[in-house]
């Protein structure tokens, strides 16, 4: 079934296509690239979601979007931790460990980065998932009712 005729059908819920829109584009906003559409089909099948809007909710993340998005996902970490970009490990620290590498000096600074930008990920994913799910719920109900007026 096409996503159209799903929208125009009434036996799909309105609750199924914005679920399957809202965990599109909250795994959209995860890190693992490669790997969301096969996220995003595994949730809309153990939840009985709509897969097609899933998908579709999974391309908020593109190559046109990719880094806009992870730079949003690390500056909303930063802010949560009550820091600013490029003052989580202090640029004298990074000359340090660069002028004499050092493998857990590199994992230390790594690991800070990669934390902050995990969670920057999951509350902007869930945000965006939020205010999408109601978004395309009216959508989905103004698309119906227009449909049925005319």
């Amino acid at each position: 079934m096409n996503f159209k005729k799903a929208i125009k059908k009434r036996s799909v819920s309105a609750h199924s296509i914005s679920m399957g829109f809202a965990w599109g584009v909250l795994i959209a906003f995860s890190p693992f690239v490669g790997l969301q559409i096969i996220l995003v089909l595994a949730v809309c099948l153990a939840f009985n979601y709509n897969k097609i809007s899933g998908i579709l909710g999974v391309f908020v993340s593109n190559p046109f979007t990719f880094f806009p998005i992870y730079f949003f996902n690390y500056y909303v970490g930063n802010l949560l931790l009550g820091r600013f970009i490029g003052n989580n490990v202090p640029l004298s620290r990074i000359k340090e460990v660069l002028e004499d590498p050092n493998f857990n000096d590199l994992v230390s600074i790594g690991t800070n980065a990669i934390f902050v930008f995990l969670l920057g990920c999951f509350v902007a994913g869930i945000v965006a998932a939020f205010l999408s799910y109601f978004i395309i719920r009216w959508l989905v109900y103004y698309y119906r009712e227009k449909r049925m007026v005319s």
